[in-house]
């Protein structure tokens, strides 16, 4: 019996840390947020911005940081950031950020299904690359 007790309080205990730190899986398990974002995508706002694809990409992250942006879960593989938690926006719809390589430079692109964060979040984004 004791030790079925200490199971459980461990069990506790790890799903509050988890949730409290802000764990992305407990919140978004079935990665719905993620995927809405990836399906706002090709509504989303761009700007080509010279340089190389990694510095662009820590550029935009420290750009969000500095800005107060709550990072909700990041892709380094994809060079993909969502960010949840968004200053002066109404609601907490995800925003993605998203960096790729093109002709012209790095294509920087903001995606959000809400019209408002995204127009936010690309507004503060791309007015400091």
């Amino acid at each position: 019996m004791r030790i079925v007790h200490s199971i459980c309080q461990t069990a506790l205990a790890v799903t509050i840390l988890a949730t409290l730190s802000g764990c992305a899986i407990l919140r978004d398990p079935g990665g719905n947020s993620v995927a809405a974002v990836r399906k706002a995508r090709p509504d989303a706002r761009t700007r080509i911005v010279p340089g190389k694809l990694e510095d662009v990409y820590r550029r935009t992250i420290e750009t969000a940081d500095a800005e107060g942006w709550e990072v909700f879960r990041k892709f380094p593989e994809e060079h993909l950031v969502v960010y949840h938690q968004i200053p002066s926006s109404v609601d907490s719809t995800q925003v993605g950020v998203f960096c790729s390589e093109s002709d012209e430079g790095i294509l920087v692109e903001v995606a959000s299904p809400s019209i408002f964060s995204r127009e936010l979040a690309a507004k503060v984004l791309f007015r400091r690359l």
